[in-house]
Parts: C-alpha cells; sequence; structure tokens
C-alpha cells in the first residue's frame, strides 16, 4: 500500500464533478488524443489532492509509450475480453437476473433526462454512469455512488489478477467515490 504524502479532503468532501468526466474519457476505448487525456486526468488528480494519485500516475507511465493500436488492445483484453471486468455497472449488479433489465431501463431515462447521448456502448456503462454523475447533485450523485458505481467498479477491481496498467485507473475512481460518499478506502 503507498504511503500518502498529501493532505486529503475529509471523508464525505465534495468531488469537482470535472474529475468524473475525466475518468469518463479515460475509460471510453482509446483514440487520438488519448495521451492527452491521461496527462489532463492525471494533472486534475494531483490538483484535487484526494490522495496519492500514484496508481492513476502508474497507469499514465506504463501507457505513455503506446501508440493508439496498442492502447486499443490493452483496453479491449482488459474490458471486452474479460468477462470478469466488463464495464456494464448493471452486469457488475444484477448479472442476468431480470433485475439487470430495469437497470438498463432506468439508466437509459437518466442519461435521456440529464440531456447525456448515449455512445454505441449500453446505457449503463461505466463511462454513462461517470457523466451523469457529473451532472446530478450532491445528494442523487451520492446515493448512486453508494447504491450502483462502488459496488460496481469494486466488481472491476477484484476481477484484476494479472498485471494491467488500467487497475491503476479503477483504484484511483474507486478512492475518488469513497471520498465522496465518505467511505473508507483503507
Amino acid at each position: 500500500m503507498t504511503t500518502q504524502t498529501q493532505s486529503r479532503p475529509e471523508s464525505g468532501t465534495k468531488i469537482d464533478s470535472t474529475v468524473y468526466t475525466r475518468f469518463a474519457e479515460v475509460l471510453t476505448y482509446p483514440r487520438q488524443g488519448y495521451h492527452r487525456i491521461i496527462q489532463q486526468t492525471g494533472s486534475l488528480l494531483k490538483e484535487i489532492r484526494i490522495n496519492d494519485p500514484e496508481p492513476f500516475l502508474n497507469f499514465a507511465g506504463e501507457t505513455g509509450q503506446m501508440e493508439v493500436k496498442e492502447l486499443e488492445e490493452l483496453y479491449t483484453r482488459t474490458f471486452d475480453l474479460n468477462e470478469k471486468r466488463p464495464l456494464e455497472v448493471g452486469w457488475h449488479l444484477y448479472g442476468e437476473r431480470y433485475q439487470r433489465g430495469e437497470f438498463l431501463v432506468q439508466m437509459r431515462d437518466r442519461l435521456r433526462e440529464y440531456g447525456i447521448t448515449e455512445s454505441g456502448e449500453l446505457p449503463d456503462h461505466l463511462t454513462h454512469c461517470l457523466q451523469l454523475l457529473s451532472r446530478m447533485d450532491t445528494g442523487e450523485r451520492e446515493d448512486f455512488i453508494s447504491d450502483a458505481l462502488l459496488p460496481a467498479v469494486k466488481s472491476i477491481q477484484q476481477g484484476f489478477t494479472d498485471e494491467n496498467p488500467y487497475q491503476g485507473v479503477i483504484e484511483s475512481l474507486i478512492t475518488i467515490l469513497e471520498t465522496e460518499t465518505g467511505g473508507d478506502n483503507e
């Protein structure tokens, strides 16, 4: 475990919603400009001083020299071809049970309500959920994090049994979600 050397906000601190937009961009399929997105996100993490940004910065360092094609392959291996780490939140919460269908419908309604355009991904994709967080008010955001996102993202984290740079992204995201909801991230 990394020793924390930076000051931390109190648990339950309201997080600048920009961080959720940045993480949505990092967890989107890589494209031209992806390295810039990673750098901007790393800078934001240092600025907000939630914790030692080391897990995310390790990701940035390990992927910094990769070509976009290599990043695409890494992303696909990490999330699309690994049955334990899909980025669909409902899958982590409900598996293939009927409740997942209900959750998908609720997510589609919420995305519409908040003016978020769906990508080619399902409405419960983590990137959609993070965009939604960036537009919710504090109370609704905390409930959504506690009830859906945090359990799903922790499930994704448990799927990392190999050395993979994206694990640092997921670890940093968990820290941010726990900080906002007052959860213990030890």
